[in-house]
């Protein structure tokens, strides 16, 4: 009963809601997992270079991703986020997608390096703009079971004026379909328009849901 119970929670979570699920930990050839969802409690700061700081609400988007095994402890990582707060009459929003090889150094440990695609845009009656940064980047993640049926993981990951912090547990609802909770922070410095750098800030409480295969 408790396992329909939160089956029923993490389905109706998951139309409204994810963002990034437990991990998958086999990385053998063809084991892949799809993550969806969005966040929970968000938020999100922009600035710039003139020291102005913008902070409000956000609106819940539809976050996801995908991980697939390669053999010999490789995988291959997309992941794909998208926030947007809306201050008065003006939309901004950061878009980042994330295209990673990752490594798995032991059964805890998985190392990451790829490129990160983040766009930022601003929206109102007097501008329709938008920016974009190509980032390298590179990372760490801890994962391991808590109990038999959570698992628990944590990670960073650093580029060129970005940083992201992530810590979160997974519950196994089924084999193959876990729900998850996660706290993450992503900053992207030096968005540059107009001859002036922008930075954007987002954060919070994200839950979802993983499928593996």
């Amino acid at each position: 009963m408790k396992k329909k119970v939160l089956l029923g929670l993490a389905i109706g979570m998951s139309l409204s809601t994810v963002a990034f699920a437990s991990p998958l930990q086999n990385y053998d050839a063809g084991k892949a997992e799809v993550n969806v969802g969005t966040t929970l409690a968000p938020a999100m700061a922009s600035g710039s270079d003139n020291g102005n700081t913008v902070k409000s609400d956000v609106k819940n988007k539809i976050n996801g991703g995908a991980t697939v095994g390669l053999g010999r402890n490789l995988a291959l990582q997309f992941k794909y986020v998208d926030s947007q707060q809306k201050p008065y009459d003006t939309e901004i929003n950061m878009r980042t997608q994330e295209y990673n090889l990752r490594y798995k150094v032991d059964k805890n440990v998985s190392v990451y390096a790829g490129e990160m695609h983040a766009r930022a845009g601003i929206k109102n009656s007097f501008v329709d703009a938008s920016t974009t940064r190509n980032i390298f980047q590179a990372g760490v993640q801890y994962e391991a079971p808590l109990s038999k049926n959570v698992t628990g993981w944590a990670g960073m990951g650093f580029g060129s004026n970005m940083q992201h912090y992530e810590a979160g547990i997974g519950y196994a609802l089924t084999e193959n379909l876990d729900l998850d909770l996660s706290y993450q922070y992503t900053q992207v410095k030096d968005f540059e328009r107009n001859d002036r750098k922008y930075n954007t800030t987002v954060k919070g409480l994200y839950a979802g849901l993983s499928f593996k295969f």
